[in-house]
């Protein structure tokens, strides 16, 4: 019944647009956690990566928000929700923080790399890697 609800409503009324997918997703995904509990962590995984998506994918006009919503919520969620995912979360979260602010904000240029390098020295050679076109030196 609870999933027959939406796909009735988005197929019989087509008009009903854009909210049907919204409604179908929230549904499901409603259901998968509510109704079995064994799902555990993974709804919250679930929820919380999809939610972002959601929103960026079906309101294009969302922007720029959009990318800052999903880069900051993967990275967050990971590290959070499995403590055991250990060194390997801060390395995710600082590669994806300044890859948002440099390809989002072109004008941040150089800058950039220079602050990321700096302000995170143990960040080391990956540092260049992540900035192939900025001196090694800048680490």
């Amino acid at each position: 019944m609870v999933s027959h609800v939406p796909w009735l409503w988005c197929h019989m009324f087509p008009g009903y647009g854009v909210t049907c997918s919204l409604v179908m997703v929230s549904h499901v995904l409603w259901l998968c956690c509510h109704m079995f509990p064994g799902y555990g962590v993974t709804c919250s995984l679930v929820m919380m990566s999809h939610v972002p998506w959601l929103w960026c994918h079906m309101f294009p006009g969302y922007g720029v928000t959009c990318s800052l919503i999903m880069v900051s919520y993967v990275p967050l969620l990971w590290c959070h929700m499995f403590p055991g995912y250990g060194v390997t979360c801060p390395l995710v979260t600082v590669s994806h923080v300044p890859w948002l602010w440099c390809h989002m904000f072109p004008d941040y240029g150089v800058t950039c790399s220079l602050v990321m390098c700096h302000m995170f020295p143990g960040y080391g050679v990956t540092c260049s890697l992540a900035y192939p076109t900025h001196p090694r030196s800048a680490c």
